[in-house]
């Protein structure tokens, strides 16, 4: 856990120094649509929507883990029980 926190920091001060020293605009093209923007805004909200993605799409897994867990609690539990009675 606390790997995780500190891992996390240092990503957070990684991007910060990049996003500091990259503050030329860029012109962004999106089929018909551009706009300019900073370069340090389009990599700090890359980099937010690319964690968001892997934060959503790693709950179905996460769920089904813990579902398994439970499942498995719970069998083992009836088989203590059905060992305690006589």
């Amino acid at each position: 856990m606390l790997r995780n926190i500190i891992i996390a920091i240092f990503i957070v001060l990684v991007v910060t120094g990049i996003a500091l020293q990259n503050t030329q605009h860029i012109l962004i093209k999106i089929f018909f649509w551009s706009f300019k923007s900073p370069v340090s805004l389009l990599l700090t909200s890359s980099l937010f929507i690319g964690g968001l993605f892997g934060v959503v799409f790693s709950f179905p897994v996460i769920k089904k883990k813990n579902d398994t867990i439970d499942n498995l609690k719970r069998k083992m539990k009836a088989k203590e029980d059905k060992g305690n009675n006589p």
